[in-house]
């Protein structure tokens, strides 16, 4: 049966352009699940401040203990300075987070930063402000509604093979467009919830950076925040490329008349798929971007390393062999004619 351009029109009334769609369902779902997380990262965040700022007043003050001795015993009067700069002054930043400021100057900034950046990447190539999932709905609207202007344009999808096999191809890319967008989608959702668990324990790791000794837990705990933002930035940069380019070959494709040539409707179409997943590929390595990008473990290189060094072991060894087997088909020559003589000619 066909699909109708009056019933296109009519599902999509009130939109704007030849066909539009004003799907929410990415909004939808970032708002239904970020709500709740906020309020109990809250909550946990100020429970643990509370209880670690303790903590980290009894080890300032076993520090300070150590330190007096020292100095009383060593006669060391570089000791103090010494003192200041690295138990003092650290300790008061921490505890002056811990105690009530820490949603400010930690939890604040980290959520905060990807958005900004979002905002500016997205805005800059005409898409919409970063508002949760806002930003996928646009780019899966404006690939629907490709689709959607390709399959209205066939003439008949019974009677005309032709029209069956672009039909075919229409859903194949609106299957595409469907994974690539949600891929990325899901990427991004992981990216902010891990960035808000790591936000939830973050009180434990700031009252580390309180003592010489554990400072450097601090110090990755810093890292893996910063890889999280990383790649939240990461996938924003790649909606905003996807949003530029699809932009650029859809909005043509959607406002195209009634009479365009459907083949070349359908390139574009393929042109718009391609694009969609290569994006798909480029964001299965954004993760392992990131990590490199701000230090640690490479986990998204050593898996194909890991699967590059297996099955080059084959191949190794038949080189080996090879090797092998030729040296000893090779004439054995010695550069002396003699071998064994003295010093003296005996």
């Amino acid at each position: 049966m066909d699909f109708d351009f009056q019933q296109a029109q009519a599902m999509f009334a009130g939109a704007q352009g030849a066909v539009a769609v004003n799907v929410a369902i990415f909004a939808q779902i970032y708002t239904a699940l970020f709500g709740p997380m906020q309020g109990a990262v809250n909550g946990i965040t100020g429970a643990l401040s509370g209880t670690v700022a303790g903590w980290v007043t009894a080890a300032v003050v076993c520090v300070l203990m150590i330190w007096a001795a020292s100095m009383a015993l060593t006669f060391e009067t570089t000791l103090f300075d010494k003192m200041l700069t690295k138990v003092l002054i650290p300790a008061a930043v921490v505890l002056f987070i811990l105690q009530g400021h820490y949603q400010t100057f930690v939890t604040d900034p980290a959520t905060q930063l990807a958005t900004s950046i979002g905002n500016t990447l997205v805005g800059n190539v005409g898409g919409n402000a970063i508002n949760g999932g806002a930003p996928f709905d646009t780019l899966w609207n404006k690939a629907y509604a490709a689709g959607v202007t390709v399959y209205n344009a066939i003439p008949s999808i019974i009677l005309d093979p032709k029209g069956l096999i672009i039909a075919f191809c229409v859903i194949i890319y609106w299957a595409v467009a469907a994974v690539a967008i949600g891929f990325a989608f899901i990427l991004f959702l992981c990216s902010q919830v891990g960035l808000y668990l790591l936000l939830a324990i973050g009180p434990l790791f700031i009252a580390f950076g309180a003592v010489q000794y554990t400072r450097f837990l601090l110090k990755g705990y810093v890292s893996a925040v910063a890889s999280v933002i990383c790649t939240q930035v990461l996938v924003l940069t790649l909606l905003a490329i996807a949003t530029a380019v699809e932009q650029t070959i859809i909005q043509p494709l959607i406002n195209a008349p009634a009479n365009a040539n459907l083949t070349g409707m359908a390139d574009q179409l393929l042109i718009v798929g391609v694009l969609l997943a290569g994006c798909t590929v480029l964001a299965f390595k954004l993760a392992a971007y990131a990590v490199g990008i701000c230090g640690g473990i490479f986990d998204g290189i050593m898996p194909w390393f890991a699967a590059g060094s297996v099955m080059a072991r084959p191949v190794a060894a038949g080189a080996m062999a090879a090797g092998s087997a030729a040296a000893a088909a090779m004439p054995v020559t010695r550069p002396f004619t003699a071998a064994g003589r003295s010093l003296s000619g005996a």
